[in-house]
């Protein structure tokens, strides 16, 4: 059994995300509202909270529709990204956990409009800005050329392992691009089923997950070619399609599904297993 104990009661919760260390939970009660809360847990018997509300000249205020969603930690636990939403447009607003006052509009900084935004440093970030993937450093105040063109979807490993999804004449390009390399196409498909990715590393070597659909598949070593050591090792079909893609923090486990009902694969042991869980939803 595990024992649990409730720590903070929360009256509406819109969007949540734990920090990687575990430390800290950040969360958003109210979709409309810039005010997000910082919950410290790594003592338990002192459990403490701060509010940080984004300063209205650190966003479009004046916008119609707002929806704030917390989007990612970076690797430290240091930094939040939260994205907001609006009619018409979207931004992403970096937030110092460990000084409020240190809040900036990545998006405004350079003056781009970016659809996707990752960490990959403190203050660098790799972003889509209207298909073009580009490296976007706010501390220096520099943005790339674009790396690859007609992105729709980009997943990073650490802070330079990028694998994109590319959407060129009626087909989707799954690919790669390392730090201070060119992008390199890993294969290609119809865009007839939607289609996921996510990228790691497991004992050094790099892993690439697929979905589309009810499909799955996993490719060692995409960076390489067929002769050097790249190969797909794992090719599996659900009874879903499958919505959801991650891989875990320590590289071994890809998780996918739909809802509560999902599916893992162990790449050190090979297997793989279905869950489900109606009574999670």
């Amino acid at each position: 059994t595990i024992d649990t104990s409730v720590v903070k009661e929360i009256g509406t919760l819109s969007s949540q995300l734990p920090s990687p260390n575990k430390k800290y939970i950040a969360y958003l009660a109210k979709a409309d509202s810039p005010e997000i809360t910082v919950v410290k847990l790594d003592n338990p018997k002192e459990v403490s909270s701060v509010s940080i509300v984004i300063p209205p000249e650190m966003i479009k205020h004046d916008a119609v529709g707002h929806v704030y969603t917390i989007s990612e930690w970076n690797l430290a636990s240091k930094y939040l990204l939260v994205k907001h939403e609006y009619t018409g447009g979207k931004e992403y607003i970096r937030i110092n956990v460990e000084d409020v006052a240190d809040i900036v509009n990545v998006s405004a900084k350079l003056g781009v409009a970016l659809d996707v935004a990752h960490f990959s440093k403190e203050s660098v970030f790799y972003g889509i800005e209207n298909g073009n993937l580009r490296k976007i450093d706010i501390g220096a105040g520099t943005l790339s050329e674009p790396l690859v063109n007609n992105v729709v979807d980009i997943k990073l490993y650490g802070s330079d392992d990028i694998a994109y999804v590319r959407y060129h004449e009626a087909r989707y390009e799954v690919g790669i691009v390392l730090s201070n390399s060119k992008p390199r196409t890993v294969n290609t498909y119809d865009d007839t089923v939607p289609l996921l990715i996510d990228t790691s590393k497991y004992f050094n070597e790099r892993y690439l997950a697929i979905t589309r659909g009810s499909s799955f598949e996993l490719i060692k070593n995409p960076e390489k070619d067929a002769e050097e050591g790249m190969k797909k090792i794992a090719t599996m079909t659900y009874p879903i399609d499958l919505k959801w893609l991650d891989i875990s923090s320590n590289g071994r486990f890809v998780i996918m599904g739909s809802g509560a009902r999902f599916a893992t694969y162990d790449i050190e042991l090979a297997i793989s297993s279905e869950s489900n869980f109606p009574n999670l939803l």
